[in-house]
């Protein structure tokens, strides 16, 4: 009777052991299987996607992603497939939660401009571009580098920063010599520069003509009593010269604390034709002997002429 209890406890307690080997294999088998899974789900989107099957390549890095979220592969391809079917803000988020994953995950950059090139946001996608050209250094990133260069110049073209876009046309060039388009390109841009800067130059002179012709006549008038309402308000052409050279002044202060990039330059000729009317009535003036008092004088009489 011993005999048996022993041998019912040792059969009990190997069944027992059988039990917990098999939960801890179910249990370690559960936790590699998503693995697997979004592995397999991984691959089977990369080929749609190079399949050009953009929705099922989306529905299988979809899955995998409720898998693990983890890898930013996953959500870098989506993104690229996104931007296939117009879906420009989600292939965004897709390329920023790659960077959340892996903030070294260069390649998300260069998918965000990409996306952001199509949204006609130039300015984020050459701060994009450039992260990603300044930091790539893996080499299956080097196949990129052409088409970022290529990107950017033509960011930088949209945005009126014709020298940048030159500079990124001829690296591009080097990058693929045999690339036709990109020569025909870069030609274009030259000449359209050349033709630009002498249309502005052409502007600019005929502003500061107009500019100085216009301030000239305006003072001469100002001298001659032309301005008020009775002839015998005048004022002399060393006051109208001071007065111009100041306004002008101030403009072109003004104009400095701004920024010259922000003012047009027709803008500016015209202040610069003005300033110079002002210094030639200063120079045409004769008289500098009682210059001090009759302007003291005259600028009363003016402000007062103001006040009415």
């Amino acid at each position: 009777m011993i005999l048996n209890l022993t041998a019912n406890k040792k059969i009990t307690f190997l069944l027992f052991i059988c039990i917990i080997l098999h939960g801890s294999f179910a249990i370690s088998q559960e936790s590699t299987m998503p693995q697997q899974n979004s592995d397999e789900l991984k691959s089977k989107g990369i080929d749609s996607l190079k399949n050009s099957d953009w929705n099922e390549s989306i529905d299988f890095l979809t899955n995998a992603i409720s898998l693990n979220q983890n890898d930013p592969d996953l959500f870098f391809y989506r993104g690229i497939a996104l931007i296939n079917i117009d879906e420009h803000l989600e292939a965004i988020k897709d390329f920023e939660s790659a960077l959340n994953v892996d903030q070294n995950y260069l390649i998300a950059y260069f998918g965000r401009a990409t996306a952001n090139v199509h949204l006609r946001d130039y300015v984020d996608a050459i701060d994009d571009y450039t992260k990603f050209l300044n930091n790539v250094a893996k080499p299956e990133h080097f196949e990129f580098l052409e088409k970022a260069f290529l990107n950017r110049a033509i960011c930088f073209e949209r945005t009126g920063r014709t020298e940048q876009a030159i500079k990124d046309y001829e690296v591009a060039i080097e990058l693929n010599p045999d690339k036709q388009s990109y020569r025909d390109r870069l030609s274009d841009i030259k000449n359209e520069r050349k033709k630009s800067f002498f249309n502005k130059l052409i502007y600019a002179v005929v502003f500061f003509i107009l500019g100085f012709m216009g301030t000239l006549v305006f003072q001469v008038a100002a001298t001659e009593g032309l301005l008020g309402e009775k002839r015998d308000q005048k004022i002399s052409p060393l006051l109208a010269g001071l007065i111009t050279v100041f306004v002008c002044l101030l403009m072109l202060v003004l104009m400095l604390t701004l920024g010259f990039s922000y003012i047009p330059n027709v803008i500016i000729s015209l202040v610069l034709g003005a300033f110079l009317s002002g210094i030639l009535m200063l120079v045409a003036s004769k008289k500098y002997g009682s210059a001090n008092f009759r302007i003291k004088d005259e600028l009363s009489n003016l402000l007062k002429r103001f006040g009415k």
